[in-house]
Order: C-alpha cells, then sequence, then structure tokens
C-alpha cells in the first residue's frame, strides 16, 4: 500500500476509536455496548471495506464478473 493510500486508511478508521473511546467513556457493556458499536461503528467498517474493495479493484485483484 501507498503512503497516500495508508493515510486515506488511517482517516478512514478513525472513528472506529472514538466510537470504542466513547463506549468505554460511559461504561458500556453487553448490549447497550453493541447496540452502540453496530449504531456507530457499523457504517464506518461499510464505508471502509467499500474503499479496500475499491482499491483492490484497480490493482485487478478482485474478479469481475
Amino acid at each position: 500500500m501507498e503512503p497516500a493510500q495508508t493515510d486515506q486508511a488511517r482517516h478512514a478508521i478513525a472513528p472506529l476509536f472514538k466510537v470504542e473511546r466513547q463506549i468505554r467513556d460511559d461504561g458500556l457493556k453487553g448490549q447497550p455496548k453493541l447496540a452502540k458499536r453496530q449504531e456507530r461503528a457499523n457504517p464506518v467498517l461499510e464505508r471502509f471495506f467499500t474503499w479496500i474493495h475499491e482499491q483492490l479493484d484497480k490493482r485487478g485483484f478482485l474478479p469481475h464478473a
């Protein structure tokens, strides 16, 4: 991965650390912790994995249908 893409990846996942920090600071456990992750982290991960697939596709690593 090139430096620019590494920076993009780090920027894309940075919100995950904020979510985890909020969970810890709020003392969430069990279902409330899961709910917070689903609400806040899942959209971040979906965008990140879409970006990953785009990067792989640009380099010809993914099969085309």
